[in-house]
């Protein structure tokens, strides 16, 4: 009878995901089209950003860049807004694939009227923002939300439009360079680590949890 012991570590807690290392390490492109509700048309906006480490209280942190566009048209006079803005954007998961985002923007807004008259101007810009995001991939996600849009008025030529503060509801969608924050790695089950093809899926952060098996042979030999 020959009787064999080896132990084996489980490392316990939230799966995390280890970035892979590179020029593009961390950022995200994206875009989105939304309907403002006042104004009763569309914007459309571009995205470039970076998320940020360590996280705050449990979500993810990310700052963007983020260019808009709107043309209106009334009679024979069109205008244009170009919003550029810095955003910040925190990002906690709820279940799954599915996670809530919130975050708030500044920058400025470039006016342009051609047509009938010619003019620009440029006004100050804020907005605040919040909806749901979902993974479809480790590196695409959905997501969909509200915006608040608040907008000193436009004084082009001596006239002075509204003051554009408005509700916009909105679609899009982000590519992440380096992959999802949040991997489609498998739970852990049954006191196993997951591992997901060496692209970083791990078991963070790591507690001292130690799990003993004894492996008993037993060989009869006639």
């Amino acid at each position: 009878i020959g009787l064999f012991a080896s132990s084996a570590v489980v490392a316990a807690g939230p799966l995390e995901f280890a970035p892979a290392s590179g020029l593009l390490e961390n950022f995200f492109i994206g875009g989105s089209v939304g309907y403002l509700h006042e104004s009763e048309d569309e914007r459309w906006h571009l995205q470039l950003g970076i998320d940020l480490q360590p996280k705050l209280a449990g979500m993810d942190q990310a700052v963007f860049l983020e260019v808009g566009y709107r043309k209106l048209e009334f009679l024979n006079v069109e205008q244009e807004i170009i919003p550029v803005t810095l955003n910040y954007k925190l990002e906690r998961p709820l279940f799954g694939a599915l996670s809530l985002y919130a975050g708030a923007g500044a920058g400025v807004a470039f006016y342009e009227i051609s047509g009938g008259v010619s003019a620009e101007d440029e006004v100050f810009w804020r907005q605040v923002f919040g909806g749901l995001v979902y993974d479809i991939t480790q590196q695409i996600e959905l997501f969909a939300g509200v915006r608040g849009l608040f907008l000193d008025e436009v004084e082009i030529n001596g006239f002075t439009t509204q003051s554009g503060d408005d509700l916009l509801w909105e679609v899009g969608g982000r590519f992440n360079f380096y992959g999802s924050r949040r991997p489609f790695c498998p739970r852990l089950r049954r006191g196993k680590p997951a591992i997901v093809r060496g692209r970083g899926c791990f078991v963070s952060p790591p507690k001292k949890t130690f799990a003993s098996t004894a492996i008993l042979a037993v060989n009869l030999r006639a």
